[in-house]
């Protein structure tokens, strides 16, 4: 590959934060193994934000999926743009088959992506699904071989903020000095600790250790993650929906600690370089962990852990890998990453 074509490529990136912060270790390995090609991103509009001021990127492309309004007529709309650029190769991340579809309607000539949803027919570099359990964002890397470009020996997300999002986080934080951030939502029932441990953990915090809480969420999230800091009978700083994925990066960069569920803003609170806690249950960590530098994952020791269900499945003890995780286990993680 050495014509001028061939250096510009456009990678296709995952729709969910979390999904989408395991994948930033792509751009690393592909920046650094040629840094003289263009790197074109195809993401989510709410995500997008996150690799603008990436100087890695070249251009970041949005685009609405179907909880975005999408209509079919942009979707042919945006593969004729593709079309367009004179891309040579796309890189696919997420398996779905629509993913595919907008590469293969663009008639982007090489096209690598993993075997799935039936889609073989529209990849020129098909690879088999991997046959045990890797972290995704060792899934991603994968699809990079064809190049030659060998996975980076330190798999961490980078963000890059942009100087507009760290005053807007100052702001926001302002006569906050030592604080942590708890995000108590996420859109998997499975892996929901409990708004009511979540409360008291808040109750703990600021009246046992003296210290601030942040709560996060998406703007959707607003009443439940209020109703949770209410509950807790302190004060309570709630900027769910108040705070873009930016601001609230640099401002969990600056707490002391994050606590949350397996959800985007624990990849996002470990993309930061915080101590990350996250309280783990249905999900599987050896595949979807947050990549943090400092952190723990508390989970039970139950023979149902990882069911990877979004609903919890059993009838004789609903949701029992959660619920036998105690307040006090985490708070002391709280008061160990505090004092660290």
């Amino acid at each position: 590959m050495t014509d001028g074509k061939s250096k510009k490529i456009i990678v296709r990136f995952p729709n969910w934060l979390g999904d989408c912060i395991m994948a930033a270790p792509v751009l690393t390995a592909l920046y650094n193994a040629h840094p003289q090609w263009e790197i074109d991103l195809l993401a989510r509009g709410y995500l997008s934000q996150l690799f603008k001021a990436d100087p890695r990127v070249n251009h970041v492309i949005e685009f609405k999926d179907k909880s975005d309004s999408f209509k079919p007529s942009g979707f042919f709309e945006l593969a004729d743009d593709l079309g367009e650029v004179g891309y040579y190769t796309g890189i696919i991340l997420p398996d779905s088959f629509s993913s595919a579809l907008i590469f293969f309607m663009a008639k982007i000539p090489r096209r690598i992506g993993y075997k799935a949803e039936m889609r073989r027919f529209m990849l020129t570099d098909a690879l088999d699904q991997p046959k045990k359990t890797i972290h995704r964002s060792q899934k991603y890397l994968r699809l990079l071989e064809g190049f030659g470009v060998e996975p980076p020996k330190n798999i961490k997300p980078e963000i890059f903020p942009d100087p507009d999002s760290r005053q807007v986080a100052k702001t926001l934080t302002k006569g906050l000095e030592n604080y942590i951030v708890i995000a108590p939502q996420t859109n998997a029932p499975s892996r929901r600790w409990g708004y009511d441990k979540y409360s008291e953990l808040i109750a703990r915090v600021v009246k046992d250790l003296k210290l601030s809480v942040i709560l996060m969420g998406a703007e959707t999230e607003y009443d439940v993650v209020e109703k949770v800091g209410s509950d807790s009978g302190v004060q309570f700083l709630n900027l769910a929906g108040r705070a873009s994925l930016l601001v609230s990066y640099e401002i969990m960069k600056e707490a002391l600690c994050f606590v949350g569920n397996d959800s985007g803003a624990a990849h996002l609170a470990a993309a930061s370089g915080t101590y990350t806690i996250s309280i783990s249950g249905a999900d599987n960590p050896d595949e979807t962990r947050p990549l943090a530098s400092r952190g723990k994952i508390i989970r039970s020791d139950l023979d149902c852990l990882s069911c990877v269900k979004n609903i919890c499945p059993r009838k004789d003890l609903p949701m029992e890998c959660m619920h036998v995780i105690s307040v006090e286990e985490v708070f002391k993680a709280v008061k160990e990453a505090v004092d660290e």
